[in-house]
């Protein structure tokens, strides 16, 4: 391989332009769809939430799973709360715990999004690819 050549760097610069893209397309459907914005960290919010439905989560479990301060994590849940997206509950275990929950609203919108913004990714990706370089692609 030659020297300069980085693998590496250039698989890290495609993640940044697919996580720009993810977040545009997002911004369009909300758009189209007359929804209120979200911030990527909702979006990521309602997506952590949505694929742990099954479980009991609490806003600590979100700080933990984001990296974000309790203090971020409240304003953003509470935000997301007053637009319908999220209900809280205080623990029966621990008072001073608040249990996290998508309504059913969210999770609709969890779905629907999802669906279309890898449907819009995928488009914007391929475009202009040939065939036979998307067949090489899957084949490294």
């Amino acid at each position: 391989m030659e020297n300069n050549k980085r693998p590496g760097k250039e698989l890290m610069t495609l993640n940044r332009i697919i996580s720009r893209q993810i977040n545009l397309i997002a911004r369009e459907i909300f758009e189209d769809n007359a929804l209120p914005p979200l911030s990527p960290l909702e979006a990521w919010i309602i997506s952590y939430l949505y694929r742990n439905s099954g479980k009991a989560l609490y806003q600590k479990d979100v700080e933990a799973e984001f990296h974000v301060s309790r203090a971020t994590v409240t304003r953003t849940v509470q935000n997301m709360e007053k637009l319908g997206l999220l209900e809280r509950s205080t623990s029966d275990r621990d008072q001073r715990m608040k249990q996290v929950r998508l309504t059913p609203r969210a999770a609709a919108l969890h779905e629907s999004l999802n669906a279309d913004i890898f449907r819009r990714i995928d488009e914007r990706i391929m475009e202009g690819i040939s065939d036979e370089d998307i067949e090489a692609f899957y084949r490294v």
